[in-house]
């Protein structure tokens, strides 16, 4: 168990500097081949480490992606809050929502929520009016210490297309139901 958790913090050193790394792997790979290919006339045995070593080189990033996309996905979890009153406001040129919860004011940026709506009868738990909540996508408490600063910068993210992870992330929500 103690190999296991110095693997898993080692990917999770390695995923901050991806982008350093991997130009390095691939300039480690390819320089080499290119100069035994067009400048010598050795055999072709070394070429062939190196092209081996270029096909690995992806396989392993893809397989380090796949890890950290799983722990992304089961890292996550939905918080609701009750909204008592909303208002949007222009904060630093950007339209935000300033949210009065029963956790405090929340300030979210406009395009990073989704507005749901819907209608529903009133019942004995749920009388007639307007009830707000919001739901937020928030990172679980069991999350270690290490893997906060990638899995938060995923979580800001989590709409582009490039990291979509194994679990469908939902946005963060504001929903309106009206009770009738």
């Amino acid at each position: 168990m103690a190999l296991y958790l110095l693997f898993d913090k080692l990917i999770y050193l390695i995923v901050e500097h991806w982008l350093a790394l991997t130009l390095i792997g691939i300039l480690a790979c390819v320089i080499p081949s290119l100069y035994i290919i067009g400048f010598t006339n050795k055999s072709v045995v070394k070429t062939q480490k190196y092209l081996i070593a270029l096909v690995l080189l992806p396989l392993a990033v893809a397989m380090i992606s796949l890890k950290i996309n799983w722990d992304f996905s089961h890292s996550v979890k939905t918080v609701s809050y009750k909204v008592e009153d909303y208002r949007i406001k222009n904060y630093k040129g950007k339209a935000y929502y300033f949210l009065n919860t029963n956790a405090g004011t929340k300030v979210v940026a406009k395009d990073s929520i989704k507005l749901d709506e819907s209608d529903k009868k009133a019942d004995k738990k749920h009388p007639e009016g307007t009830v707000l909540t919001y739901k937020q996508t928030v990172l679980k408490d069991t999350v270690p210490k290490y893997r906060h600063k990638v899995l938060q910068s995923m979580l800001a993210t989590n709409n582009m297309a490039l990291q979509k992870p194994i679990k469908p992330v939902t946005r963060n929500k504001l929903v309106r139901t009206n009770y009738r």
